[in-house]
């Protein structure tokens, strides 16, 4: 029988649904720029992203303080316990917009793939 390792991911990089949300004004949370911003993102999202990157990652239950009715964010390994960089990215911010294109192409795709509704008489 295998045992799994507790993994300690305080030291990971986290990420709320409000740092992509293009509602938002930098004042309430964004991190982005408004280019590169989604309309309102959720965890399943982020996660999603994540698995696109390939970075190891992980899913809290935790509220983003300025938004507590919306649960959840994402900590991302940026570096190993040494401090060696283990991703692409080189700090928080380029990993922040990295998942917010991964998102806002994600979600033109799912666009694109939907069928047109024609409106108007039958």
């Amino acid at each position: 029988m295998a045992t799994q390792q507790k993994v300690d991911t305080s030291r990971w990089v986290v990420i709320y649904p409000a740092y992509i949300d293009g509602e938002l004004t930098i004042a309430q949370g964004r991190k982005v720029s408004k280019e590169i911003a989604v309309k309102q993102p959720n965890v399943f999202d982020l996660k999603k992203a994540c698995e696109t990157l390939k970075v190891n990652f992980a899913l809290e239950k935790q509220r983003y303080s300025r938004q507590q009715w919306v649960m959840g964010r994402v900590r991302i390994q940026l570096k190993d316990e040494n401090g060696v960089g283990i991703t692409p990215f080189k700090n928080r911010i380029t990993l922040i917009r990295a998942v917010a294109e991964s998102v806002k192409s994600a979600r033109e795709e799912a666009a694109k793939a939907q069928p047109t509704k024609k409106v108007g008489k039958k």
